[in-house]
């Protein structure tokens, strides 16, 4: 799907709100991704490694960045420890409780990432 207008409008502020608590040198899974990687593109001066989980997308590379392809309300596909950061800027809406992902994904990152 393609996307408008407004919906890059709405992204760039949700990217750049998340932007600032990215640090440099981090490992970034992004899920709910989309076709772009837009986000890992966004904050990519400040990503050493990016993972893109969605459904969307096609196991393989885009540019920099690993895609994953997943159903991410069954949990995420990757291994614990693996990122400084977890972000999903547009995916909470699809859960009943948003919690539930998060205890989903709380193995996917390492114990002191954000």
């Amino acid at each position: 799907m393609a996307y408008t207008c407004i919906d890059r409008a709405i992204a760039w502020l949700r990217f750049r709100a998340a932007y600032r608590h990215i640090g440099r040198g981090s490992r970034v899974c992004d899920v709910g991704c989309g076709l772009e990687t837009a986000f890992l593109e966004y904050a990519g001066d400040r990503i050493v490694a990016g993972i893109g989980v969605d459904e969307q997308v096609q196991d393989g590379i885009r540019g920099r960045w690993q895609t994953v392809h997943a159903d991410i309300r069954t949990g995420l596909p990757l291994p614990a420890e693996q990122f400084d950061h977890v972000v999903m800027l547009a995916v909470p809406n699809i859960w009943q409780s948003r919690s539930a992902f998060f205890v989903r994904s709380t193995g996917s990152s390492r114990p002191a990432a954000r």
